[in-house]
């Protein structure tokens, strides 16, 4: 594939916006898949007319991005995972606005329930069976832990069905910066509803407002199961702003 790809030169005054639209174009075109390599910084360079550090900015910019990754010895890589993209530029962004963890969940919460809206819409019979075997394990998980992986597969077999990409990818970042931002979130939230099982029932009726297509019922059962979600979100961040004040 790396013999195969040519570039065209770039306007010197935008050198780096150019290069990186003309990777992109070529992504949405099919002329780089993903796992393909990408030419030299050198052939590069002297395909579009410009030095190697101006090719070397604009690589790195498409490594911030997730777009493409290194390897030792410097080659380069389109990305084999496009739905984790948006991760590190959401987590810079974040930071940068020095946003809390809740407002991080609020974004969570408002793509999960315009998700559920769609995946009702979308939910075939073949969805609705992979719904009903997640709440299965879910209901039978031994360990926190393992039902904290499950709640996370679940959500996003969820997007998957609304079958937008932007909200998937962006729901998948919000997510993942949750839970670096506070480790184990997850299975905080399952111990503490261990002896009431309010998850497990809020899930169930997500699932059927989903399977049988009710998109309002489903859109207010996510944002129900949100609420507690965030509800326990906001205690922990709280918690952690205490001790870390003491």
């Amino acid at each position: 594939m790396t013999e195969e790809i040519i570039f065209h030169k770039v306007k010197k005054d935008d050198a780096v916006n150019d290069i990186l639209d003309q990777i992109v174009k070529d992504i949405e075109d099919g002329l780089l898949r993903e796992g393909d390599a990408l030419p030299t910084e050198r052939m590069m360079a002297e395909q579009m007319g410009v030095s190697r550090p101006v090719v070397r900015e604009a690589l790195h910019a498409l490594r911030l991005l997730g777009i493409i990754h290194s390897i030792q010895g410097g080659a380069n890589y389109i990305t084999e995972d496009f739905d984790n993209c948006l991760i590190t530029p959401l987590t810079l962004l974040f930071r940068m606005n020095r946003s809390t963890v809740t407002q991080v969940q609020q974004l969570r919460s408002s793509l999960e329930m315009e998700s559920a809206f769609l995946a009702a819409e979308k939910c075939t019979g073949a969805d609705a069976v992979e719904l009903e075997e997640y709440l299965r394990k879910l209901e039978q998980a031994e360990n926190d832990r393992e039902k904290a992986s499950l709640d996370r597969e679940f959500h996003l077999k969820i997007a998957s069905i609304a079958d937008n990409p932007m909200i998937y990818q962006v729901l998948c970042a919000s997510s993942v910066l949750i839970e670096n931002m506070i480790t184990d979130i997850r299975a905080l939230v399952m111990e503490k509803e261990k002896s009431t099982k309010g998850i497990d029932q809020e899930h169930r009726n997500l699932v059927r407002a989903i399977t049988e297509h009710n998109v309002r019922d489903a859109t207010q059962r996510m944002g129900e199961h949100m609420l507690t979600v965030t509800g326990y979100v906001r205690t922990i961040e709280e918690n952690h702003r205490s001790h870390g004040e003491a």
